[in-house]
């Protein structure tokens, strides 16, 4: 019953808000004649690929029968890329692509001139790497042709691929979709080639016969800074409602698919020197398209051993949990649903699946995520005799119209008579280019609370190449942070944040941009006292020659508790950085920051580096060094306490990573660190072997040592060898 209530309050909060949006979309219309609506006429932009009876071979040369068909056919061919933000420029270097499918594959061939071939950039050697650093081609395909999402495939000149899927418009983008498709480049004496075949499988589509798909393709040529695309956004490259289209006339398979990856590993695990422990495990990984519009994805007995570790990091703000990324393959597809203004759902809290399993898909305007895990508690790579728990998780969206929509979350996480459920609604509305504006309310009930938490958040935001602005309220109840479903970095606070941003782009004098930024927010806690309060401004400036310098100056009030002891202490920091190529994968920096530091006095200093050895070895360094010193008033103050506190605190952290393509499909990498924050040294290395499409063999090493105690004693050590096999039915 309690259930009943909570969803009948939601439904008539929906209810509220789709007619209060409707009443300001319809005001801003009428009165001001403002075109929310971007759905532009595509007419012009369209493109017919030709159908072909016979699959191209995917090598980078364009001698198959279907290109030479595409070639002769003028609708196949998108060609009059303009320069990106510059209207209707034309690009001075040209590209042109040529379209074709069959039953089971889209392909995508690019030209891609270049006056001098040298210039090519392509650094990358790992494959979902942030692709800006390097020339490369993107293909950004609306399959459900709703002007607002989207898969995109991007691939550089050495062929290393990217992929990723966006949603409502580009506001929210997953650089974590991933599915297996097939390219191949080459480089000529007139630039280079692309040639690209993506499975109908791999993607969820609608169900009618003759297929009218958003489409848009895009170039950077990182030498130059050039960015040229086919149909002009506008400004963001992910703003599916301005694309082209693309119309497949002939039937493709919408079949269901299956998916299957099995994997086999062996272990040798050490707890010391001599104690060694062995280990054989089993799992599988599937996933099932069941309609075009539907996926299954389904986990047993998972392992992860061979994903790379979290590297420490130095917490400056230590009333503030540290948020890290998620990186487990079962995870990651539609983490895009999940990006909120209060984060309902964060998949680190799950610790060592058992099994798993989820629904995703959309049905109309209606896209949902549904998800059920046994875990426990353990942490990845570690073993422990935690208790089991299930998590459970829902996840819709309605889009009302491509500009607005309305969403539901619903987490359950649950052991026994231990319980916490949240759940949220949120809408989202964009006013063309003016602003976006969020808005979320959030339960949460646990038995041990006399009464159900509410937390809400409204926001207004707008990011641009110039002006760019954000501005809030939330209110977040006391005890909401005690959430074990999501990420919430500080509960019992409401109050205002607002943030300011203007680039000025000069190209004189050297400079390329100035810019300059301001923050500033307020939040008391519901007893009406101070709870924290934060000033920040910068200013920085990029110059042509690549470098560029930063100085910050911030201000900010926490308030620390400790039972019934409440002390308010206020901070001043500042921030200057130096850096160089920080827009390019091969770049360094250096960062100071000094100040007054809740009871220290603080010096910080950051250094990172990534180059590239040799063609096919790259190497990332980063160093992190924290030294505290106690001011007098506090260090004399506690001397008699039974811990007694040091004067001067020194906290480093050294990082290495390099990785080696031995060749294309055989990798080797490595992830070293000594960290200051808890005494150990840690090394991960791995070597990776991708001996069919989506199969891969991996060998594992992975150690801990505490540097700080005599004999450096062991604290972990696991061998560990994995192999699996997708198998396509």
């Amino acid at each position: 019953m309690q259930f009943i209530e909570i969803m009948r309050e939601f439904f008539c909060l929906i209810s509220v808000f789709s007619v209060f949006f409707g009443s300001v979309y319809g005001s801003l219309t009428d009165r001001y004649d403002v075109r929310l609506n971007r759905i532009p006429s595509s007419y012009v932009y369209r493109i017919y690929p030709v159908y072909t009876p016979h699959k191209p071979t995917i090598d980078g040369y364009l001698d198959d029968s279907c290109w030479e068909m595409a070639k002769r056919t003028p609708s196949a061919i998108a060609d009059g890329f303009v320069y990106r933000d510059l209207g209707e420029f034309p690009a001075l270097e040209p590209t042109i692509v040529y379209t074709a499918y069959d039953d089971k594959f889209i392909y995508f061939a690019f030209e891609c001139y270049k006056e001098d071939v040298d210039e090519i950039v392509a650094d990358l050697l790992v494959r979902d790497s942030s692709l800006w650093y390097d020339d490369h081609i993107q293909v950004i395909i609306d399959t459900n042709c709703d002007r607002s999402s989207a898969y995109y495939f991007g691939v550089t000149p050495e062929n290393v691929q990217m992929d990723g899927y966006v949603a409502k418009d580009g506001e929210l983008i997953n650089e974590n979709w991933d599915c297996v498709w097939y390219s191949a480049t080459q480089i000529n004496d007139e630039g280079w080639v692309a040639e690209i075949a993506i499975p109908f499988r791999a993607l969820m589509f609608e169900m009618k016969e003759e297929k009218e798909w958003g489409i848009n393709f895009f170039r950077l040529d990182r030498k130059q800074g050039d960015q040229t695309i086919w149909r002009d956004t506008g400004g963001d490259l992910y703003n599916v409602s301005r694309y082209g289209t693309m119309i497949l006339k002939r039937n493709i398979d919408r079949s269901p698919t299956l998916d299957i990856q099995p994997y086999a590993s062996g272990e040798i695990d050490w707890k010391t020197e001599e104690e060694r422990g062995r280990e054989l495990g089993v799992g599988v990984d599937f996933q099932s398209r069941i309609i075009p519009t539907m996926t299954f994805s389904g986990t047993v007995n998972p392992d992860f051993a061979q994903i790379e570790a979290d590297p420490d990091e130095i917490n400056l703000d230590p009333s503030k949990e540290l948020y890290y990324p998620e990186k487990r393959p079962f995870f990651l597809n539609g983490q895009e649903h999940f990006d909120t203004p209060i984060q309902l759902f964060y998949s680190r809290r799950i610790g060592k699946i058992k099994w798993g399993g989820k629904f995703t898909g959309w049905m109309g305007g209606l896209s949902y995520y549904v998800m059920d895990v046994r875990a426990n508690e353990a942490r990845l790579m570690k073993r422990t005799d935690a208790p089991y728990y299930n998590f459970a998780v829902l996840r819709t969206a309605y889009d009302i119209r491509h500009d607005m929509a309305l969403g539901f979350t619903g987490v359950d996480r649950r052991r026994k008579n231990e319980r916490t459920t949240v759940m949220g609604v949120d809408t989202k509305y964009s006013a063309g280019d003016i602003a976006t504006f969020d808005f979320q309310v959030a339960v949460m009930d646990k038995p041990e609370f006399e009464n159900r938490l509410t937390s809400f958040s409204l926001s207004a935001y707008r990011n641009s190449s110039d002006l760019s602005f954000s501005a809030g309220y939330e209110d977040i109840a006391d005890r909401f942070g005690e959430c074990e479903t999501g990420y919430i970095p500080y509960d019992d606070a409401r109050g205002f944040w607002n943030g300011i941003e203007y680039d000025f782009w000069p190209y004189a004098k050297g400079m390329e941009m100035i810019y300059l930024y301001g923050y500033g927010d307020y939040y008391k806690d519901h007893k009406g006292r101070d709870a924290m309060w934060e000033q920040e401004g910068q200013v920085g400036v990029r110059f042509l020659n690549g470098i560029e310098l930063v100085y910050d100056f911030s201000r900010n009030m926490r308030v620390l508790e400790s039972g019934l002891y409440r002390e308010t202490l206020k901070n001043h920091y500042h921030y200057f950085l130096c850096g160089y190529n920080m827009l390019e994968w091969s770049s360094t920096y250096f960062d100071y920051t000094f100040g007054k530091h809740y009871r220290w006095d603080m010096d910080y200093i950051s250094m990172a580096s990534s180059f590239k050895v040799t063609s096919r070895l790259a190497i990332e360094l980063g160093v992190d060094y924290e030294r505290l010193k106690k001011r007098k008033e506090y260090y004399y103050g506690f001397e008699n306490e039974l811990v007694r506190y040091k004067p001067v605190e020194n906290i480093w952290i050294f990082i290495v990573k390099w990785n080696y393509q031995i060749t294309h499909n055989l990798f080797m990498r490595t992830f070293l660190q000594s960290s200051g924050l808890d005494n150990t040294w840690t090394v991960n290395a791995l070597i990776g072997y991708n001996y069919y499409k989506g199969s891969h063999i991996y060998l594992a090493y992975n150690e801990w040592r505490e540097y700080s105690a005599p004999g450096k004693p062991l604290l972990g050590r696991i061998l560990f060898l994995k192999g699996d096999f997708n198998i396509g039915l």
